[in-house]
């Protein structure tokens, strides 16, 4: 694996956010971390929420360089955190709390 100096077209970060319930905070927090001026990856993982979350998603892949991926039903931060690790690309990862 190259590293984060290498020239190559890896993002240098992955963030995951996993959410649950979040249709209220959720487009704040993806304000901020776009503003970020860094390359990164940008892994939204709904865990099954039951409010407006899962239609929010769908507008805001529309509109971010996102990706959303979505349990049916909930089975926790560290399930949401698990399903998006192989999805992954940036050299680094990391993980944002959606509230």
């Amino acid at each position: 694996m190259a590293g984060p100096n290498a020239g190559d077209s890896m993002p240098l970060l992955t963030v995951i956010i996993p959410v649950y319930n979040e249709d209220r905070t959720l487009k704040e927090l993806l304000r901020q971390v776009l503003a970020v001026p860094i390359a990164k990856q940008i892994l939204i993982v709904d865990d099954g929420s039951t409010d407006g979350t899962a239609l929010l998603l769908e507008q805001l892949k529309r509109e971010a360089p996102i990706t959303a991926l979505r349990h049916q039903e909930n089975q926790g931060k560290v399930a949401a955190i698990r399903t998006a690790l192989p999805h992954a690309i940036g050299f680094y990862t990391i993980v944002q709390d959606g509230d």
